[in-house]
């Protein structure tokens, strides 16, 4: 009895090590556009290519200093790309230079002002700030 015990737990063993979970590789959850989100790549509309948002662009911050936004000029500076954590759809990611803002929207929903010492980007009632600079002023205030 106990032979055949252990035969069966060995056999179980066995079978069991045979087994293969499917794993998904890092680097295939290729979008549309080709853009690996686990890589931290998404789709820019305005330049055309897969972006890591965080790098090369102008980063906003919450009030909380929990969340980053993103900005990226066109190379006419007249239209802008905002990257948020909160739900946009492509149309309304791109801004355009405005009269009463630096740059809104077309649904007029996403917008970037000048406050004093800071650019705010006002993205569906959730602020986002950034300090002036020199080098900013020269970019959103052409």
């Amino acid at each position: 009895m106990m032979k055949s015990i252990y035969c069966l737990y060995s056999f179980l063993f066995v079978l069991s090590s045979c087994i293969t979970s499917e794993k998904t590789l890092v680097g295939a959850d290729s979008d549309i556009h080709g853009c690996k989100g686990s890589a931290g790549y998404t789709w820019s509309i305005l330049l055309k290519e897969c972006i890591r948002p965080f790098e090369n662009s102008i980063a906003f911050n919450n009030t909380e200093q929990t969340q980053n936004a993103y900005i990226i000029l066109s190379e006419n500076r007249n239209q802008a790309e905002v990257f948020v954590p909160i739900e946009t759809s492509e149309a309304e990611s791109i801004l355009y230079r405005g009269d009463k803002s630096l740059f809104t929207n077309k649904a007029g929903n996403i917008a970037i002002t000048v406050e004093k010492d800071f650019f705010i980007l006002n993205c569906k009632g959730q602020k986002f700030s950034t300090p002036r600079t020199m080098d900013l002023d020269s970019l959103f205030l052409q």
